[in-house]
């Protein structure tokens, strides 16, 4: 059973982003099954890898998609970005050290609650001014 599941209220209106964000999601619902099987201690470290990485892309993209309809919020966006980068760089150190169980529970609970938080109340913001715009892709 899945961690999290998708719904439309972590829409942002931008078919890529929402996709993005759902892959995001993804990475995280595996995590959560390798956790459940008994597989963390091998899946962790490329999973958290793997969610690094993604999560850099998605960033990159958002934020050039931010500054080409010039959203006002793009600068607040990028140092909320820029700050949970460095909160799962740390979970990746702490799995260094060898707390892949801790680190597994600390990566399910922080990354789940960042992205809900953050897709539904800063990412719904560019929603919210795409609209009032009338911007669409």
């Amino acid at each position: 059973m899945a961690l999290f599941n998708w719904s439309d209220q972590y829409s942002v209106g931008v078919p890529s982003m929402d996709t993005q964000h759902q892959r995001l999601f993804e990475i995280l619902n595996q995590l959560h099954t390798a956790m459940k099987t008994g597989k963390a201690t091998q899946a962790i470290s490329s999973e958290l890898d793997e969610l690094i990485d993604y999560t850099r892309y998605h960033f990159r993209e958002e934020e050039a998609l931010m500054k080409q309809i010039d959203y006002p919020g793009l600068p607040n966006q990028k140092i909320a970005h820029q700050n949970f980068v460095s909160q799962l760089k740390e979970l990746k150190q702490e799995l260094k050290n060898g707390q892949t169980t801790l680190v597994a529970i600390k990566v399910s609970k922080t990354v789940l609650d960042w992205l809900k938080n953050h897709t539904t109340k800063m990412d719904k913001k560019y929603e919210e001014y795409m609209i009032a715009n009338r911007i669409k892709f």
